[in-house]
């Protein structure tokens, strides 16, 4: 089974992680088909691993889309791509102007119009706590646990922790809770090593003596 990776901090964060290198003329898509949809869901703790099961198998009946591409039907993963398009420019734009455009919340908001939710109240370190869930399955289920943590994260005021990978070859994104806010990396290991290593070739190829030419 495919595996992703969720280093986001953020669900809707980890969801545009599922391009790698958004700026590449081709760039690696992890969401192919609608059941690579199914088992990202699974992975992030959208759906039971049942739920997913039934998906993966061809079961989305009473799928409807989301409607953001203009066409009359979508499938499930041309949805999820369009979505992802959408919380993608918006997290750009927040992070170039330095606030969420009215236009996006807009958008969040008749999206989130679209998921029949149910509110609870539960108990949680000593007091009570209200959480909003969906009532909706399938992909339904899905894309609301998606709109929801990007909404949380614009009604939170925490998009204004919300970075892009410094590296050249990926657009990766993140929530940085570093305590002095300085993450500049989706993952050292990964980015963070690769771009030092590039650094480091870089100062010894100009630190090298040239050669004299010869008379």
């Amino acid at each position: 089974m495919k595996k992703f990776e969720f280093l986001g901090e953020a669900l809707c964060l980890d969801f545009l992680n599922t391009l790698h290198d958004a700026q590449a003329e081709d760039p690696e898509e992890e969401l192919s088909s609608d059941a690579d949809l199914a088992a990202w869901a699974a992975q992030a703790g959208i759906l039971s691993v049942s739920e997913a099961g039934r998906l993966q198998a061809g079961d989305w009946r009473n799928y409807v889309h989301l409607k953001l591409l203009g066409k009359k039907r979508a499938s499930p993963r041309e949805d999820a791509r369009a979505l992802r398009e959408v919380l993608r420019q918006m997290f750009r734009r927040a992070a170039r102007d330095g606030k969420v455009a009215s236009r996006d919340v807009e958008t969040l908001n008749l999206l989130l119009k679209r998921f029949p939710v149910a509110g609870r109240i539960d108990r949680s370190n000593g007091d009570w706590t209200m959480s909003w869930e969906s009532r909706a399955g399938g992909a339904e289920k899905i894309f609301y646990a998606i709109v929801k943590s990007a909404a949380e994260l614009v009604a939170s005021g925490r998009w204004r922790a919300v970075r892009e990978c410094a590296s050249d070859t990926c657009s990766w994104m993140f929530l940085d809770t570093s305590k002095n806010h300085s993450r500049r990396w989706c993952e050292m290991a990964r980015c963070g090593n690769r771009d030092k290593v590039h650094r480091f070739r870089a100062r010894s190829r100009r630190a090298r003596p040239r050669k004299a030419a010869r008379p």
